[in-house]
């Protein structure tokens, strides 16, 4: 088992999601790591397989570490505010967010991806949908076109990469990144202050991840969209 090629993929996957730090940063990071944790890796080494995909995945997530923290230190944005919207927790969401105009007409389309069930059920969903909205306005139109196609009109990859004249992997590689963009326009940290309002926008999460009730959420939203 080759340890550097393993490194040189896990920098690279993450200096490509990550661009505040660099591909050259991100592995002397790892090796680092991998030198500090020798035993624990030369035992993964010996389990083939089986050990490559531990060991794929704790330099991941070690990579993934590095870049949050350089990231809190250049931006001051704390882990926990950046770990609110996951590439993972806006995939699940994006099918609530086109389904989403009024408390009145949620649900009432045509869409073949139906909106889930849970989300008259906390202020804090509520509130996620209402920045996922907000933020996808602020991507490319292409990357808009393409969430708006796979996670509202359900179109399969084959049929929209061909509308493009591109491979399905790449028209994957662009629905991820397209993912990333709507992380990347969320951008700062939620707001102390429960009520605070942004951009005369209310937020009705609270640092504690308490929602306020749904009664509350749906005046102080209403009429935003």
């Amino acid at each position: 088992m080759n340890l550097d090629r393993l490194i040189n993929w896990a920098a690279g996957q993450a200096s490509r999601a990550y661009p505040q730090i660099t591909f050259a940063d991100t592995k002397q990071e790892l090796w680092a790591h991998c030198q500090a944790n020798l035993p624990r890796f030369f035992d993964y080494m010996q389990r083939g397989e089986e050990g490559e995909r531990i060991i794929r995945a704790a330099l991941n997530q070690e990579a993934r570490k590095y870049a949050i923290r350089e990231r809190e230190a250049v931006t001051g944005i704390s882990f926990e505010d950046q770990a609110w919207y996951t590439p993972k927790a806006i995939r699940s969401i994006l099918p609530d967010v086109y389904e989403y105009t009024n408390w009145q007409l949620f649900g009432q389309s045509d869409s073949e991806r139906k909106p889930t069930a849970i989300i008259n059920a906390t202020g804090d969903r509520l509130a996620a949908i209402i920045d996922v909205k907000a933020a996808l306005d602020k991507i490319l139109p292409d990357q808009r076109d393409l969430l708006h196609e796979y996670y509202h009109l359900s179109w399969p990859v084959d049929a929209m990469s061909e509308a493009r004249g591109i491979s399905v992997a790449a028209c994957n590689s662009r629905i991820t990144r397209a993912v990333y963009a709507v992380r990347e326009a969320l951008g700062g940290p939620r707001p102390s202050d429960p009520y605070e309002a942004t951009n005369g926008q209310f937020d009705t999460r609270s640092k504690g991840r308490r929602a306020i009730s749904n009664s509350a959420a749906r005046r102080a939203t209403e009429g935003n969209y």
